[in-house]
């Protein structure tokens, strides 16, 4: 692996010239300003890996972030059931039957309490 570093003026003047070389070696170029670094120039499939690899770091990272949480069984969740549902959360009695298709053909009116 090399490492290609070039001062800004030589990125003006060879642009194309170093488009080819990172998509021919899949290296990245380092681009200076007075001696100190200021981009990198890349392929776009190496800044796709690059991405994607960024992206499965922080799945992991996150991952390990809950190992320390309490774990809940799958069987301790209640379903809702037909007697909670819809009336029970929280709406006016009959609102979901008022209200049904109403997007379709008229807009929704909402009473005031």
């Amino acid at each position: 692996m090399s490492v290609t570093i070039v001062p800004i003026s030589d990125l003006r003047r060879n642009a194309s010239h170093l488009l080819q070389h990172t998509n021919e070696s899949d290296e990245p170029v380092y681009i200076t300003l007075h001696g100190r670094p200021k981009a990198v120039l890349m392929s776009y499939q190496a800044y796709e890996r690059l991405v994607a690899q960024l992206e499965d770091l922080a799945d992991l990272d996150s991952l390990q972030e809950r190992d320390g949480e309490p774990v809940r069984p799958f069987t301790e969740f209640q379903p809702v059931t037909q007697s909670e549902s819809p009336d029970g959360l929280g709406e006016p009695p009959a609102f979901f039957e008022r209200t049904f298709g109403c997007l379709r053909d008229e807009p929704l009116v909402r009473e005031q309490l």
